[in-house]
């Protein structure tokens, strides 16, 4: 409850909030500082079109839920970036699925 002008008002509920996990601020800032790509360029070969550049990660102490979550955030951030450039054919993301169906994994 509080005053305001010398009337009292009772105030909403405020929810509670909560903090992300660190698994998963870890990986959203790893992808955010790191990843260069998909590039849309056929001169370049497939596995190269998405780099991590600067970042140490082994593949093979990725668990398979952090690599689930590698790939949620890396869609999410082209999807960022396509909304950014008010792109409806959205071809960073098509490019990123075409990767990704085809077998290119971007972590080596």
């Amino acid at each position: 409850m509080v005053i305001l002008n010398n009337k009292p008002y009772l105030l909403p509920e405020i929810p509670p909030v909560f903090k992300a996990p660190f698994d998963w601020l870890q990986i959203m800032w790893n992808i955010n500082n790191h990843m260069q790509g998909p590039i849309l360029d056929e001169n370049i070969s497939e596995d190269k079109r998405i780099i991590f550049d600067g970042m140490k990660l082994e593949k093979n102490t990725i668990s398979q839920n952090h690599l689930g979550l590698y790939y949620l955030h890396m869609s999410r951030f082209i999807l960022f970036f396509e909304a950014w450039t008010q792109n409806p054919e959205t071809p960073s993301l098509r490019e990123f699925i075409r990767l990704f169906d085809k077998g290119i994994d971007p972590f080596g």
